[in-house]
């Protein structure tokens, strides 16, 4: 299954989870239950929440406390400080690259996307920024109250389209599975070429070299 990601950065304090779900609420009516919370020395939001009405239906939350990119690179490639800093900006989204700190959400591609819509728009409204702005059509589908029976036919057309992708993806199998052996035969052929150009790269970050993509 796969993942469906936003990024919201702050330039000052985050706000806290309760603050969160109380905007949620506010935008949707819905009541909002929180079914995972924890920190970490990483970590000072990781959390994952539900609407009330169903609880299958989850969103992920996680934001990295203040350096902490930093301090863990440095800690984790001590011996290595170049390809460290690489790591950094792998971690670091676009806010936390300059300097803001981000609220991650994470979810999964064919659950029912109002959640995830109405907490970025929440986050917004808590004086957040999107990574990517939300779109008018978002705005007028999701920032506004839903009730719980619209909620429960939304998520039921959402399973009948999933459903029907499975089976679009069952009578396409005698057509996918040829191709997926002819990729693989070509990964296995190239893969000695792909090592060759990676040992490269990774040589030249460690030398300081500019890369040309």
């Amino acid at each position: 299954m796969g993942i469906v990601t936003c990024d919201v950065a702050f330039a000052d304090q985050l706000p806290t989870l309760g603050q969160i779900c109380a905007k949620i609420e506010s935008i949707c009516t819905l009541p909002v239950v929180i079914i995972e919370s924890s920190t970490d020395e990483l970590q000072d939001i990781d959390a994952t929440i539900a609407f009330e009405c169903d609880q299958d239906c989850k969103l992920q939350l996680s934001a990295y406390r203040p350096g902490a990119i930093d301090r863990f690179c440095n800690d984790e490639f001590s011996e290595d400080p170049q390809f460290g800093e690489v790591m950094k900006r792998v971690m670091k989204s676009a806010g936390e690259a300059h300097e803001q700190r981000s609220i991650h959400l994470r979810s999964y591609v064919g659950l029912e996307p109002a959640l995830m819509c109405t907490t970025a728009l929440a986050l917004e409204a808590l004086g957040g920024t999107p990574c990517k702005p939300i779109g008018d059509e978002e705005r007028a589908e999701y920032g506004r109250p839903i009730t719980e029976s619209e909620l429960m036919r939304r998520y039921e057309l959402q399973r009948k389209d999933n459903r029907s992708m499975s089976w679009l993806f069952i009578l396409l199998l005698p057509v996918l599975i040829p191709l997926w052996i002819v990729t693989m035969i070509w990964f296995i052929l190239t893969l000695p070429f792909g090592l060759m150009r990676a040992n490269r790269l990774v040589k030249s970050i460690r030398n300081g070299e500019s890369i040309g993509m």
